[in-house]
């Protein structure tokens, strides 16, 4: 009998059409005119997913986009205040933050690709790298799987590149990998292979 997840990962839903194309990182960026309608779909996912006596804790990123669904998935479940663990939160990407990506391979070209083929010491200008977000995440999840009592789960509302570098990293696969990773808007993933 396969165990009963201890964390779960939900990507914050949809932002708003304006930054389609546009690489906002951690920038605190609002979400889609659509939220409300899809921050209840997630809530009603995990209500047919999980029993009803289920114990949850739920932490966010600290940016607006996964502490909005946080709170609807708290008072939903009627837990206590979400917690808030920077370490969840979307690459930085320094000085590409809110430009076209477009525009940045205009001014970088294929030197983009080295995020993935150079995680350990590629960053944009002022950024981080790939692995740095891997291991803030790695030990935000540490963390969370030591301290999280048996019984009881942890949602976390994150964003893509820590879900799919969480869970490469948990399979055992490199940074080429992870783009493939990456859940849709409201996913709920069990980040363990």
């Amino acid at each position: 009998m396969t165990p009963a997840p201890r964390i779960l990962m939900i990507r914050h839903t949809r932002v708003c059409d304006s930054l389609k194309g546009l690489c906002y990182g951690a920038t605190d960026v609002a979400l889609s005119k659509d939220a409300d309608t899809e921050m209840d779909a997630v809530c009603q996912a995990l209500t047919s997913k999980l029993p009803a006596d289920i114990e949850l804790t739920v932490v966010h990123s600290g940016l607006s986009r996964a502490a909005r669904l946080a709170e609807k998935i708290s008072n939903t479940f009627k837990t206590r205040e979400p917690a808030v663990d920077p370490r969840i939160q979307e690459m930085n990407f320094g000085e590409w933050e809110l430009k076209s990506w477009q525009g940045i391979f205009l001014s970088v070209g294929h030197r983009m690709s080295d995020m993935i083929h150079k995680p350990e010491t590629y960053a944009p200008p002022g950024g981080e790298t790939a692995h740095a977000v891997r291991d803030r995440v790695l030990a935000w999840y540490n963390d969370a799987t030591a301290k999280t009592p048996p019984g009881v789960l942890t949602i976390a509302v994150s964003h893509g590149g820590p879900i799919a570098a969480l869970r490469g990293t948990l399979a055992e696969q490199s940074a080429m990998e992870w783009p493939k990773l990456i859940p849709a808007y409201g996913e709920i993933i069990d980040p363990t292979p």
